[in-house]
């Protein structure tokens, strides 16, 4: 009875567990972790190193190029703006290693000026392109699910750092 209900337990709890990539998906992961890392330090010049010239990032409108998409974000970077912060639950990367797909929860933390403090979570959808000399660029972007309510294991890879433990190439900046 005892090992019917560990296993049990391991099948109904395993997935609230951290999320393990491998090989170009490990990379792609902590690519994305990093670029997160940048958005949520308010770097704008790190964030920026991983827009592909071709960038698209999609909402009600579409932010075109590097310098529309940063425009577009400026919120972030600002001081006195919201922080954002993502990661990466599911990563596939193509057969050819050129193109891979990441999604995962996000998490905006803010104060209104009227209602204080505030925290509003979403899903995303990343498209990255890996240049010629290895390096990850993220090609297209969107969001998902605003105002959705998180699992604890979202909640818990949220919290974690940046996904690149085992990584052997973890900065591809």
């Amino acid at each position: 009875m005892t090992w019917m209900m560990l296993r049990l337990g391991l099948v109904l709890f395993a997935p609230s567990l951290l999320v393990q990539h491998t090989g170009d998906a490990a990379v792609v992961a902590c690519t994305e972790s990093r670029f997160s890392d940048a958005a949520e330090s308010r770097d704008r010049d790190g964030f920026a190193a991983f827009l592909h010239p071709d960038v698209r990032f999609v909402t009600d409108t579409v932010s075109r190029g590097p310098a529309e998409v940063l425009r577009s974000w400026a919120i972030y970077f600002d001081p006195k703006g919201p922080t954002i912060r993502w990661r990466s639950e599911s990563v596939e990367v193509s057969d050819d290693g050129t193109l891979a797909l990441s999604r995962g929860p996000f998490r905006i933390v803010g104060n209104h000026p009227q209602r204080g403090r505030f925290e509003q979570w979403g899903s995303f959808i990343s498209v990255w392109r890996r240049g010629e000399s290895g390096e990850w660029r993220i090609q297209f972007d969107t969001g998902a699910d605003v105002g959705m309510e998180p699992t604890e294991a979202q909640r818990k890879l949220l919290e974690s750092s940046a996904l690149c433990d085992g990584v052997s190439d973890p900065d591809q900046r």
